[in-house]
C-alpha cells in the first residue's frame, strides 16, 4: 500500500495499545477483543453503591497509625491537636493508582481494630465485620482540587492534575461519627453521578 516499515509498526503498536490486536514474538498477530473498561462514574445515593464503586479495585495499605488532623478532630468532637487513628492507602485498578485513602477512625473504633482487619477494599465493611458496628448511612462532600507533587508521585498522574476529592462521614446506629474518609480521586479515573428528582410542585 506504499506505506513505511515504520508507519506499520506505530500503527500496530497503536492497536495493541487500544486492545485490538496482540503481537506474539515469531508468531503472527491475531485480532483481540478489548477488554472492558472499568467503569469510571459511579452514583453515591446509597451505602450500597458506595460499596459498589469500589469493585474491580484493590487496596495498597501504606500504613495505619496515629495521626493529627483538625478535620477529624472537628467531626469527632476532640479538641483540635489531638491524635487519630489514620489508616493511609493506594487504591488500585490493576496496576494502575487510581485514589489515595485517608481514613481517621474515632477513638472507639481505632483502639479497637488493628492493620490486618482491613481485609476489604470497603473499609467500613471491614469495620462492621470485625467489630459488629452497624452503618444508619454517610455524609458525603465532593469538591475539587488540583494534585500536589506528592499525589502526583503516589497516583502517576501530572501535578496540578484536577483531582476530585471526596469526604465520607460514616454514622453508626446512634447517629455517632464512627468512621472519617477522605478519597482524592484521579478525575481522568472516577466521575460522580447524582440522580435529581423533580420535588418542585
Amino acid at each position: 500500500f506504499g506505506v513505511s516499515l515504520i508507519t506499520v509498526r506505530q500503527g500496530l503498536r497503536d492497536l495493541e495499545t487500544e486492545g485490538l490486536i496482540r503481537q506474539r514474538s515469531a508468531k503472527p498477530t491475531v485480532v483481540t477483543r478489548p477488554a472492558p473498561k472499568p467503569k469510571t462514574s459511579f452514583d453515591f445515593n446509597t451505602i450500597a453503591a458506595i460499596a459498589a464503586s469500589a469493585e474491580g479495585r484493590q487496596i495498597e495499605i501504606i500504613d495505619y497509625r496515629r495521626r493529627k488532623s483538625a478535620r477529624a478532630s472537628e467531626v469527632f468532637g476532640l479538641r483540635p491537636h489531638d491524635y487519630h487513628y489514620c489508616l493511609r492507602a493506594i487504591l488500585r485498578v490493576g496496576s494502575d493508582p487510581v485514589a489515595q485513602c485517608t481514613i481517621y477512625f474515632s477513638p472507639a473504633v481505632g483502639a479497637r481494630i488493628r492493620r490486618e482487619d482491613f481485609d476489604d477494599v470497603v473499609i467500613f465493611r471491614s469495620v462492621q465485620r470485625h467489630l459488629g458496628i452497624k452503618l444508619r448511612g454517610a455524609h458525603v462532600n465532593v469538591r475539587a482540587e488540583v494534585a500536589d507533587a506528592a499525589l502526583a508521585r503516589q497516583l502517576d498522574y501530572a501535578e496540578g492534575a484536577p483531582i476530585l476529592a471526596m469526604e465520607l462521614t460514616y454514622f453508626d446506629d446512634n447517629g455517632q461519627p464512627v468512621e472519617l474518609t477522605i478519597n482524592r480521586n484521579r478525575a481522568d479515573r472516577f466521575s460522580l453521578q447524582l440522580d435529581a428528582p423533580n420535588d418542585l410542585p
